[in-house]
Protein backbone atom coordinates (compact mmCIF):
# COMPACT_ATOMS: atom_id res chain seq x y z
CA UNK A 1 0.00 0.00 0.00
CA UNK A 2 1.55 3.25 -1.13
CA UNK A 3 2.03 5.92 1.96
CA UNK A 4 0.21 9.04 1.56
CA UNK A 5 2.60 12.20 2.16
CA UNK A 6 0.91 15.39 3.70
CA UNK A 7 4.01 17.66 3.82
CA UNK A 8 3.41 21.30 3.41
CA UNK A 9 5.89 23.99 3.30
CA UNK A 10 7.99 25.08 6.18
CA UNK A 11 5.28 26.11 8.81
CA UNK A 12 7.16 28.98 9.24
CA UNK A 13 7.43 30.41 5.75
CA UNK A 14 3.59 30.97 4.99
CA UNK A 15 2.81 33.05 7.95
CA UNK A 16 5.50 35.23 7.40
CA UNK A 17 4.78 35.30 3.71
CA UNK A 18 0.67 36.40 4.37
CA UNK A 19 2.39 38.80 7.31
CA UNK A 20 4.44 40.63 4.28
CA UNK A 21 1.90 40.79 2.40
CA UNK A 22 -0.28 42.53 4.53
CA UNK A 23 2.07 44.92 5.56
CA UNK A 24 2.30 45.73 1.55
CA UNK A 25 -1.25 46.05 1.57
CA UNK A 26 -1.68 48.22 4.57
CA UNK A 27 1.34 50.23 3.18
CA UNK A 28 -0.80 50.61 0.07
CA UNK A 29 -3.82 51.94 1.94
CA UNK A 30 -2.00 54.27 3.30
CA UNK A 31 -0.55 55.55 0.33
CA UNK A 32 -1.91 57.30 -2.43
CA UNK A 33 1.08 57.50 -4.45
CA UNK A 34 -0.28 56.81 -7.87
CA UNK A 35 3.02 55.27 -9.61
CA UNK A 36 2.94 52.73 -6.42
CA UNK A 37 -1.10 51.98 -7.12
CA UNK A 38 -0.06 51.66 -10.95
CA UNK A 39 2.36 49.64 -10.63
CA UNK A 40 1.47 47.07 -7.60
CA UNK A 41 -2.16 45.42 -7.94
CA UNK A 42 -3.31 45.90 -3.98
CA UNK A 43 -6.32 43.40 -4.69
CA UNK A 44 -4.43 40.66 -5.78
CA UNK A 45 -2.59 41.00 -2.34
CA UNK A 46 -5.62 40.49 -0.71
CA UNK A 47 -6.96 38.25 -2.35
CA UNK A 48 -3.87 35.93 -2.04
CA UNK A 49 -3.83 36.33 1.53
CA UNK A 50 -7.72 34.91 2.10
CA UNK A 51 -7.09 32.51 -0.43
CA UNK A 52 -3.76 30.89 1.72
CA UNK A 53 -5.81 31.45 4.88
CA UNK A 54 -8.41 29.36 3.96
CA UNK A 55 -6.19 26.70 2.25
CA UNK A 56 -4.09 26.33 5.56
CA UNK A 57 -7.38 25.77 7.19
CA UNK A 58 -8.25 23.24 5.06
CA UNK A 59 -4.86 21.60 4.96
CA UNK A 60 -5.32 21.76 8.32
CA UNK A 61 -8.42 19.97 9.13
CA UNK A 62 -7.58 17.47 6.38
CA UNK A 63 -4.18 16.58 8.08
CA UNK A 64 -6.49 16.24 11.28
CA UNK A 65 -8.51 13.94 10.03
CA UNK A 66 -5.46 12.04 8.40
CA UNK A 67 -4.39 12.14 11.78
CA UNK A 68 -7.08 10.57 13.35
CA UNK A 69 -7.37 8.00 10.99
CA UNK A 70 -3.89 6.90 10.52
CA UNK A 71 -3.95 6.28 14.34
CA UNK A 72 -7.40 4.45 14.20
CA UNK A 73 -5.77 2.15 11.35
CA UNK A 74 -2.29 1.85 13.62
CA UNK A 75 -4.57 0.39 16.42
CA UNK A 76 -6.08 -2.09 14.35
CA UNK A 77 -2.82 -3.04 12.68
CA UNK A 78 -1.51 -3.73 16.23
CA UNK A 79 -4.64 -5.74 17.47
CA UNK A 80 -4.42 -7.58 14.89
CA UNK A 81 -0.74 -8.57 14.65
CA UNK A 82 -0.88 -9.63 17.64
CA UNK A 83 -3.30 -11.86 17.44
CA UNK A 84 -2.34 -12.96 14.17
CA UNK A 85 1.35 -13.74 15.79
CA UNK A 86 -0.45 -15.41 18.90
CA UNK A 87 -2.76 -17.89 16.23
CA UNK A 88 0.80 -18.69 14.46
CA UNK A 89 2.94 -19.86 17.21
CA UNK A 90 -0.33 -21.74 18.29
CA UNK A 91 -0.24 -23.60 14.97
CA UNK A 92 3.21 -23.93 14.44
CA UNK A 93 3.23 -25.65 17.75
CA UNK A 94 -0.07 -27.96 16.98
CA UNK A 95 1.88 -29.00 13.60
CA UNK A 96 4.91 -29.65 15.36
CA UNK A 97 3.14 -31.18 18.04
CA UNK A 98 1.35 -33.69 15.56
CA UNK A 99 4.26 -34.42 13.55
CA UNK A 100 5.62 -36.01 16.94
CA UNK A 101 3.17 -37.91 17.98
CA UNK A 102 2.46 -39.56 14.48
CA UNK A 103 5.94 -40.84 14.43
CA UNK A 104 6.06 -42.39 17.52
Amino acid sequence: MKRLSTNMIDPEKLPKLIERMQHLVTYLNERNDLAVHQQLNQSFYMQKIEELKMLTTKFDEIKKSLDTLASGIEEKYNLCFEQWRKDARWLNSYKLNKRRKSIL
